[in-house]
């Protein structure tokens, strides 16, 4: 059919008839759209996980779009958002198989130090957890033989906050360590090679490795900056690792930051 030329009913038809195929194709890979975008089906995830990565994917100026509980995104920027999900899940704790069977531990009345202790115990264990709503602890059924004999290692009382005798963290000194690491972050983020910007990274992960757990957050949470910060630690010590690794890793860091700064 050339330019400009006025379809006639056969070449409608056949419009209409590619046209239909093509939602079928849709249909069958809707992840994988013709403009290249690509989608995440997230109704199974809670509405804090989906607002952490709605900031996140904002710190790392990622263009998205939500329908509801679905987010599209350019293919060109699923890499990225692949590593931010990532982050989500290691920030809010991989969420456990619905439809598996649990074991509760009441755990609403321990201290954050103490749930401090047992999350980063359960994490070096490699045993997935979630909180419930009524933010008691659930592992699987499964693992629960190695929870019994965690906690049985562990043996602790109320424990004691690090900061004692009136030296209590009012929460300054976390936001100062925090500030750091966001500037540092923020530097990584423009050049991996910025040597302001590296020992800054370093020496901010070395102040929070081990840090208790401060007041007003979530085990979880934490831990998941602790993690991100020690491990960024270890990519800039390390000559092998490529400077894009780098700059994703500051990045994504440096969003997650920004909410508690």
């Amino acid at each position: 059919m050339s330019d400009g030329a006025v379809p006639d009913e056969e070449d409608l038809a056949a419009d209409d008839e590619r046209g239909g195929e093509h939602e079928e194709d849709l249909d069958d890979q809707a992840e994988a759209r013709p403009s290249g975008e690509v989608t995440y089906e997230l109704h199974d995830w809670s509405q804090e996980a989906r607002s952490l990565l709605e900031q996140l994917l904002s710190g790392a100026d990622v263009a998205r779009a939500w329908s509801g509980t679905t987010l599209a995104v350019d293919a060109a920027d699923e890499g990225r958002v692949d590593g931010l999900i990532d982050e989500v899940d290691i920030t809010m704790g991989a969420a456990l198989d619905p439809d598996a069977e649990k074991v509760v531990y009441e755990v609403n009345d321990w201290t954050m130090d103490q749930l401090g202790v047992l999350t980063a115990a359960l994490g070096e264990a490699a045993i997935p957890y979630e909180f419930d709503i009524e933010g008691d602890l659930a592992v699987l059924a499964e693992d629960e033989e190695r929870v019994e004999a965690l906690l049985d290692a562990l043996e602790f009382g109320p424990v004691e906050s690090a900061f004692e005798d009136g030296d209590a963290d009012d929460g300054l000194q976390t936001a100062e360590i925090l500030s750091d690491l966001f500037v540092a972050c923020d530097r990584l983020h423009n050049n991996a090679h910025d040597a302001d910007g590296i020992l800054g990274a370093v020496a901010a992960a070395e102040r929070l490795e081990g840090r208790s757990l401060p007041f007003g957050y979530e085990p979880r949470v934490w831990n998941g900056i602790i993690s991100r910060s020690l491990r960024l630690k270890s990519m800039l010590e390390d000559d092998a690792v490529a400077d894009e690794l780098i700059v994703e890793d500051a990045t994504d860091l440096r969003a997650l930051l920004r909410q508690y700064i």
